[in-house]
């Protein structure tokens, strides 16, 4: 058995890592070190900060910044850099392994969703592209493919069937931030009186039905509370103020942009329930966040969604926004079924652990090195 001591890393997801993506590669990252295992870092550009999970390891920058760019980057400086340094697996963990990347060194590539195969019109063009052409590609070259649900392992079986032996589920976890904000002057921050969303500004989020969930609920005079959202600007995210107005919501809907790890530890606190009504997840990370702080879910009856909500969730059609305001309604104005939900919040969060997810997949690296040199050497 040849032992895991060098892991290279496809770190360009850390330029913005306040996600779960960003958060399953400092994780993993991190345990590695523990265990004396030498992590090279490879970056397009370099970043403002490095997060302190990963302080132990190498770090190599280009200045390759934007989407052509980083492609052009990880076919061409970047596997030549990985073939040279010749590490004893390469992990992309984000749809990802640079062309080029020389055969002998193992592979493991991480499958957050299909998003691009399932919901193509919510994606920007050259993201679809891109995705469209190298997730398949990184399947493909991969030793062993990670997908991060059991739902997203169905997605890609559904269209690649062929990669039925080397598909493993690993789920991220979970994490508790102790930190919490108390800002007494937030005008947020009074308890259980609004639902939460949490998720960066994108038409896969299901906003637009949301929101319009809320006005049937309004004009049908059941509206018990306001909505608080909080994510980052991502694709279309200007269409949210016109929705706010189109919907006549100003008063009950406050978009708070991005938001710190600290105040949005106090936001779930507080939080009635989470909205989440999208149209698809490959995991559906805030969804176990806010179980973390014993606050449930309303959200899809799809994708992962009920994988992940498990007894913790309310389920609504996302497209049918009546579904949706029938659910909404519920959550304010049905107390026995908010405790019953509420009860089983923190025990579903509880099967998801950063330690957990960590251990898999430094264990599933070294298997596959194992089974690799194993081929190689007969």
């Amino acid at each position: 058995m040849s032992t895991l001591t060098r892991l290279s890393v496809d770190a360009r997801n850390l330029l913005s890592y306040r996600n779960g993506i960003g958060r399953t590669i400092l994780e993993t990252c991190h345990t590695a070190a523990q265990r004396d295992t030498k992590i090279t870092l490879y970056w397009p550009q370099k970043p403002k900060i490095i997060p302190k999970e990963i302080h132990e390891a190498e770090n190599r920058y280009w200045d390759k910044g934007g989407g052509i760019n980083r492609v052009l980057w990880s076919g061409t400086s970047l596997p030549r850099s990985v073939n040279k340094t010749g590490p004893d697996i390469f992990w992309g963990p984000a749809h990802r392994v640079p062309i080029g990347l020389n055969r002998s060194i193992p592979c493991v590539v991480t499958i957050h969703d299909l998003v691009w195969a399932k919901h193509p019109q919510t994606m920007r063009r050259l993201g679809w592209l891109a995705d469209r052409i190298l997730a398949p590609h990184a399947m493909r070259r991969a030793d062993v493919i990670v997908a991060v649900s059991k739902s997203t392992r169905d997605d890609i079986l559904e269209r690649y069937p062929q990669f039925t032996e080397k598909v493993h589920v690993i789920y991220p976890g979970v994490s508790v931030t102790t930190d919490i904000k108390t800002n007494k002057g937030g005008e947020y921050q009074r308890d259980g009186d609004y639902a939460l969303f949490v998720g960066t500004i994108e038409p896969r989020k299901n906003l637009q039905s949301l929101l319009k969930a809320i006005a049937i609920s309004r004009a049908a005079g059941h509206l018990a509370g306001r909505l608080l959202i909080a994510g980052g600007k991502g694709w279309r995210h200007a269409e949210l103020g016109d929705l706010i107005d189109r919907y006549n919501l100003a008063d009950c809907v406050q978009a708070l942009g991005y938001v710190s790890d600290a105040e949005l530890a106090r936001l779930y606190k507080d939080a009635r329930f989470l909205a989440m009504p999208s149209l698809y997840e490959g995991f559906g990370l805030p969804i176990i966040e806010a179980g973390s702080y014993g606050v449930p879910a309303l959200t899809s009856n799809v994708s992962s969604m009920p994988e992940v909500a498990g007894k913790a969730g309310l389920l609504v059609d996302p497209h049918d926004p009546h579904d949706i305001a029938r659910g909404w309604q519920r959550l304010w104005n049905d107390d026995a079924l908010h405790a019953e939900l509420s009860s089983h919040a923190r025990e579903n969060a509880a099967r998801f652990s950063w330690s957990k997810t960590a251990d898999e997949m430094l264990s599933l690296f070294q298997d596959v090195i194992d089974r690799h040199r194993q081929a190689n050497s007969s």
